[in-house]
């Protein structure tokens, strides 16, 4: 996976964001629409959002073919692509549908977990998804979202009471997360609670 910072400059067209801290994911694909559009309601009708667990084939081509309307960009977020694309004939369907996608197309795909295992990796085995996005070139950004824990939950509650206009101490965020436990949603609803008072 890429450290890459993301953006919807350059040359990249799809992003592929994976891991356990879905706040995280969640908190950079809510600033993507502002990025394709000034107007919301512009940006609105220019994303489609699906769910490979509940949506079809049919949907994404659908959603990933359509044209961008008063823009430059359509975006597309796809979330749980690997629960529609299980077998291998499906997944080269996902992949040519990617390599021929349309270059007004931005998409998204999104995994609340890392495509390969600790145990996969270390035998020298890479998800199919994974593999072929680090194979794409340049087109394909992927980042990996782990939650944080120890010394980089703690810095991470710091900066994000900073970002709310507040200060933790080292000390306040250790006890804080003791009683909220590595939950990067629950701390930063405390941490917005507390700082109100």
């Amino acid at each position: 996976y890429s450290d890459t910072g993301l953006s919807l400059t350059g040359s990249f067209s799809i992003y592929l964001l994976c891991g356990e801290d879905e706040f995280a994911i969640e908190e950079f694909v809510a600033g993507l629409p502002v990025q394709i559009g000034s107007d919301p309601t512009i940006a609105s009708m220019n994303t489609s959002q699906l769910d490979g667990r509940t949506h079809s084939y049919d949907d994404l081509v659908k959603a990933v073919n359509a044209l961008p309307f008063l823009l430059d960009h359509r975006l597309v977020l796809f979330a749980h692509p690997t629960s529609l694309f299980k077998h291998t004939s499906h997944q080269k369907k996902l992949i040519d549908l990617m390599e021929k996608m349309p270059v007004t197309t931005l998409l998204i795909l999104t995994e609340d977990h890392e495509l390969t295992s600790f145990s996969d990796r270390k035998k020298g085995k890479t998800h199919w998804l994974e593999r072929w996005a680090l194979a794409a070139g340049d087109r394909v950004v992927s980042k990996l979202f782990p939650v944080p824990l120890g010394v980089t939950l703690n810095t991470w509650v710091q900066r994000r009471a900073e970002k709310s206009g507040g200060k933790f101490t080292p000390q306040g965020a250790e006890e804080l997360i003791l009683r909220t436990g590595p939950q990067p949603r629950m701390l930063d609803q405390e941490i917005l609670k507390l700082l109100a008072y």
